[in-house]
Formats: C-alpha cells, structure tokens, sequence
C-alpha cells in the first residue's frame, strides 16, 4: 500500500511539474490559440493514458527532487531553519536521527508508519503545488522574453497576466505556511510514536 501511495505521490507531482512548464507558456496566448495548438482528434484515449501516466510518474521523480532542492536553497536564502529545529528537537528527545527514528517506527509498527507515510505524502504533494505556484511567474516572464528576443513575437503586458503571477507568488506563500504546519506535525507524530513503542516495549520486559 504504501508503494501504491508513494507511486501516486510522484504521479501527482508529475503532473503538477507538467502544468508547471506548459501553464507559464499557454497563458501568454489567447483561450482560441491555446486551444488550436494543443487540442487533438485522441484515436486511442486508453493508450494515451497509459503513455501520459509514465511521463508523469518518471517526470514527478525528477520534479519531486527539483521541489526538494528549491525548498532546501530558498531556506538557505532566507535563514529558515524550520526543519532543521525539528530535527534537531527530535534528536533532542529521542537520542537518535530521524532517518533511525523512521526505520524505528517501520519495524515496530505498521499503523504508525501508514500515518506518517500519508503525512509525507501530503507534504509532496504540497511542497509540489508551492514549487508550481512559485515558479509559474519565473517561467511565464523567461518564456515571454524568448518568444520576443529569438522568436520576434510582440509582446505586450497584460493585467490579467501579471495578476495571474501576483496570485501564484501568493498562493505560494500560502503553501509554505501549510508545509510549515506539516513539517511539525510529522516530526511531532514520530516522536510520540517512538515514545509510545518504546514504552510498550519497557512495560513488557
């Protein structure tokens, strides 16, 4: 089950990475031109499926990594030390690392890990629409200037466009506030679980 899950995760994420390069370049031309270029007569709607379901999943591997390792530089950046801490607070009360900690709880309790494997799931998940909204305004402003500079369209700035970014730069915000929840939450959960078991453990020795 939690293959199944974690084989999800990177599906979810696939398509969000997707969205996240095609979004920023079909914006910048009108609904009819989008919907020329892009829409096709599908011959064989099962097959496509099936064809689009393995890019994303090989696709939302990579941008899983890309998401990790822009949280990880932006934090940096800004002094964040948010999971740090956390790790830090669990080391602290546990005596061992996180990664020690998660194999604790993988070897003594399935409930414990199918609860903290759903927690991480929502924590790609949403560190992959943060990285989405966050990059949207980069890309589509990156995508604008190579039309104009190497393609010779005409550019012209549209208020709709630039409030479509100011939202994403705000949805984005959003999301680092959830993902902050969500770190503490996870690394809460498996101090509590690693406590609970070891004293199971004691009680029956």
């Amino acid at each position: 089950m939690n293959a199944t899950n974690l084989i999800t995760d990177y599906i979810i994420a696939g398509v969000l990475g997707i969205l996240c390069l095609l979004v920023p370049y079909c914006v910048i031309f009108d609904y009819d031109t989008v919907t020329e270029k892009c829409v096709t007569d599908l011959h064989n709607p099962t097959l496509l499926a099936v064809i689009f379901t393995a890019v994303a999943y090989a696709f939302g591997v990579i941008f899983n990594q890309i998401a990790d390792k822009l949280e990880d530089w932006l934090n940096y950046c800004v002094n964040n030390r948010k999971v740090e801490q956390l790790e830090e607070n669990l080391r602290n009360e546990l005596g061992i690392g996180h990664h020690y900690a998660l194999q604790y709880v993988v070897t003594k309790s399935n409930n414990g890990y199918d609860f903290l494997s759903f927690r991480r799931t929502m924590i790609r998940i949403f560190r992959a629409c943060w990285c989405l909204f966050f990059l949207f305004p980069i890309l589509h402003v990156g995508f604008s200037i190579s039309l104009s500079l190497c393609w010779g369209y005409g550019m012209k700035f549209s208020m709709i466009n630039a409030i479509i970014c100011i939202l994403s730069w705000l949805f984005a915000y959003l999301l680092t506030l959830g993902l902050g929840k969500l770190y503490t939450g996870y690394y809460a959960a498996m101090i509590n679980f690693v406590k609970i078991i070891r004293s199971g453990e004691g009680s029956r020795e």
